[in-house]
Protein backbone atom coordinates (compact mmCIF):
# COMPACT_ATOMS: atom_id res chain seq x y z
CA UNK A 1 0.00 0.00 0.00
CA UNK A 2 1.33 3.45 -0.84
CA UNK A 3 2.06 5.70 2.13
CA UNK A 4 2.45 9.46 2.01
CA UNK A 5 2.61 10.07 5.76
CA UNK A 6 6.29 10.15 6.81
CA UNK A 7 5.49 9.35 10.46
CA UNK A 8 3.41 6.30 9.54
CA UNK A 9 6.07 5.16 7.09
CA UNK A 10 8.72 5.46 9.82
CA UNK A 11 6.57 3.37 12.18
CA UNK A 12 6.11 0.67 9.56
CA UNK A 13 9.86 0.50 8.91
CA UNK A 14 10.59 0.29 12.63
CA UNK A 15 8.07 -2.53 13.00
CA UNK A 16 9.53 -4.42 10.02
CA UNK A 17 13.04 -4.07 11.48
CA UNK A 18 11.77 -5.46 14.78
CA UNK A 19 10.16 -8.44 13.08
CA UNK A 20 13.33 -9.08 11.07
CA UNK A 21 15.40 -8.93 14.27
CA UNK A 22 13.15 -11.54 15.89
CA UNK A 23 13.40 -13.75 12.81
CA UNK A 24 17.19 -13.47 12.89
CA UNK A 25 17.32 -14.36 16.60
CA UNK A 26 14.97 -17.32 16.05
CA UNK A 27 17.09 -18.51 13.13
CA UNK A 28 20.29 -18.17 15.17
CA UNK A 29 18.78 -20.25 17.97
CA UNK A 30 17.03 -22.70 15.68
CA UNK A 31 19.84 -25.27 15.87
CA UNK A 32 19.82 -25.20 19.66
CA UNK A 33 16.15 -26.16 19.91
CA UNK A 34 15.73 -28.23 16.72
CA UNK A 35 12.08 -27.25 16.47
CA UNK A 36 10.36 -27.49 13.08
CA UNK A 37 10.19 -24.20 11.20
CA UNK A 38 6.41 -24.19 11.50
CA UNK A 39 6.75 -23.99 15.30
CA UNK A 40 8.03 -20.43 15.01
CA UNK A 41 5.37 -19.40 12.50
CA UNK A 42 2.60 -20.43 14.91
CA UNK A 43 3.49 -17.34 16.97
CA UNK A 44 1.82 -15.23 14.29
CA UNK A 45 -1.93 -15.41 13.73
CA UNK A 46 -1.73 -14.94 9.98
CA UNK A 47 1.82 -13.99 8.95
CA UNK A 48 2.43 -12.34 5.61
CA UNK A 49 4.32 -14.59 3.18
CA UNK A 50 7.53 -12.57 3.53
CA UNK A 51 7.80 -13.46 7.24
CA UNK A 52 8.16 -17.20 6.68
CA UNK A 53 10.37 -16.69 3.63
CA UNK A 54 12.64 -14.35 5.57
CA UNK A 55 12.89 -16.85 8.42
CA UNK A 56 13.79 -19.66 6.04
CA UNK A 57 16.42 -17.44 4.39
CA UNK A 58 17.93 -16.60 7.79
CA UNK A 59 18.07 -20.29 8.73
CA UNK A 60 19.82 -21.12 5.46
CA UNK A 61 22.35 -18.31 5.98
CA UNK A 62 23.14 -19.74 9.39
CA UNK A 63 23.52 -23.26 7.99
CA UNK A 64 25.89 -21.99 5.29
CA UNK A 65 27.90 -19.96 7.84
CA UNK A 66 28.37 -23.01 10.08
CA UNK A 67 29.29 -25.16 7.08
CA UNK A 68 32.00 -22.68 5.99
CA UNK A 69 33.46 -22.57 9.51
CA UNK A 70 33.89 -26.35 9.55
CA UNK A 71 36.11 -26.33 6.45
Amino acid sequence: MPCTDPDRFSEVLRCKRGINLHLKMWADGWDDFCEPLGYYMEVFDDPPPWVEQSFRNQVMKGVLRRHRRRK
